[in-house]
């Protein structure tokens, strides 16, 4: 992956259950040295493309949600992966998106990521903040840069012989955005005491 030479996904995503990892229906049941994985998965990035799937099923019935969960790499051209066609979307044209399904898809027991069943829930949430913050980071640099080009624009706009930023709605709705990206700014730590 780090060479580039494999794409790689992650299928979390589920029709029915979103990202509410405790209630996936995906499952993976060890048969012999293999599991069999059944299910289905949805808006998964790089889907399309992927060489190989992070499947995140589960391996377990103890009932307690978080402890049947296991992360298994499933190889995208093995028999029974099957691959919808590229799901149409807003933005981000640069990245496939698509729904995965599985159907009585071996794989070694060995796939198990990290080695052990059970431990999916947890590898995913030690990564999973991070990625969302950087989702967050993400929307509020994007949008000062186009609330700096929206002021921009109000200065060389002119309507009534003068430039838009002067009329007091204008004015309003732009220190709306200002508020709203100035709290989703994170308060630096020497400002809490």
């Amino acid at each position: 992956m780090a060479s580039g030479e494999v794409i790689s996904a992650v299928a979390m995503t589920e029709p029915d259950t979103g990202s509410d990892l405790q209630a996936v229906k995906t499952r993976a049941v060890l048969d012999g040295d293999d599991y069999v994985i059944n299910g289905s998965k949805t808006f998964i990035s790089n889907g399309t493309n992927s060489d190989i799937i992070v499947v995140i099923a589960k391996t377990g019935n103890t009932g307690k949600g978080s402890r049947d969960i296991s992360l298994i790499l499933v190889e995208a051209d093995r028999v029974g992966v099957t691959k919808s066609k590229p799901l149409r979307k807003v933005g981000l044209h640069a990245q496939d998106t698509t729904m995965l399904f599985f159907q009585d898809v071996r794989v070694p027991k060995a796939n198990i990521l990290g080695g052990e069943p059970g431990q999916g829930f947890y590898q995913l949430m030690k990564e999973l903040a991070w990625e969302r913050l950087s989702i967050g980071i993400l929307a509020i640099a994007a949008s000062q840069a186009v609330l700096e080009q929206t002021v921009a624009y109000t200065r060389e706009r002119k309507a009534f012989g003068k430039p838009i930023i002067e009329f007091q709605n204008s004015r309003f709705k732009l220190a709306d955005l200002k508020t709203e990206i100035v709290l989703g700014r994170p308060t630096p730590i020497a400002a809490w005491n």
